[in-house]
C-alpha cells in the first residue's frame, strides 16, 4: 500500500506551493509537538521491521485485502479533500487572508475530511498488518489530530463565529456521521 500513500504525497507537493498567505497561525510551538506525534506514527507505521511483533489477528489474503481497501479509501478521501480545500490549505492550524469556510464536497461530510482520511488510510494500514505497532501508529496518529483539531476549531469559530457554528450543527468534525 505505499504505492497510495507515494500518491497523496505527490498530490501534496504538487499542490503545497499554491496557498493563501496566513493572516493568523497557531505557531512553531504547536507544529514541533504536531511533527513529533505524526512523524512517530509513521515511523511505527511503515518501518519495516516490526519491533513489537506480536499479530493480534491471522495474516489472511481476506484481512489483507480489508487493510488495502481502507488504504485507498482513506488516502482517496483525503487526497479529494486537499484539492477540495485548494488555496485555503496549510499544514498549520491557519487562517489565510481571504479565507473560504468550506462546506461543499468531502466538507459536507466532515469537518477534517483531510484527517479523516489519512487516519482511516493508517487503520487500513494496521487492519492489514495487525500488529501492537501498527496499532500504536494508529494511537500516535490520532493523538496527533485530536489536538490539531481543537486548535483549528477554535480559530475557525473565532474568524468565522455564527456561520462556523451553524456548519458544526450539521456537520460531524472527523467521522462522517459519527463522530
Amino acid at each position: 500500500m505505499l504505492v497510495a500513500w507515494a500518491v497523496l504525497c505527490i498530490i501534496w507537493g504538487l499542490l503545497g506551493w499554491r496557498s493563501k498567505r496566513p493572516a493568523e497561525s497557531a505557531g512553531n510551538r504547536f507544529m514541533s509537538i504536531h511533527v513529533l506525534l505524526m512523524g512517530s506514527a509513521f515511523v511505527f507505521a511503515f518501518m519495516s521491521r516490526r519491533i513489537l511483533p506480536w499479530r493480534l489477528w491471522p495474516d489472511t489474503p481476506t484481512i489483507a485485502w480489508l487493510g488495502a481497501a481502507l488504504t485507498c479509501v482513506g488516502v482517496t478521501f483525503a487526497s479529494w479533500s486537499r484539492v477540495y480545500l485548494g488555496t485555503n490549505w496549510s499544514g498549520t492550524p491557519t487562517i489565510k487572508v481571504s479565507h473560504e469556510l468550506v462546506r461543499r464536497g468531502p466538507y459536507a461530510l466532515a469537518r477534517h475530511p483531510i484527517y479523516s482520511g489519512i487516519w482511516l488510510g493508517l487503520v487500513g494500514g494496521a487492519v492489514g498488518a495487525g500488529d501492537v505497532q501498527a496499532l500504536l501508529a494508529v494511537a500516535l496518529l490520532s493523538a496527533a489530530y485530536i489536538r490539531k483539531i481543537a486548535v483549528e476549531e477554535r480559530l475557525l469559530r473565532a474568524h468565522f463565529g455564527a456561520a462556523y457554528e451553524e456548519y458544526a450543527k450539521h456537520v460531524r468534525a472527523f467521522i462522517p456521521f459519527l463522530v
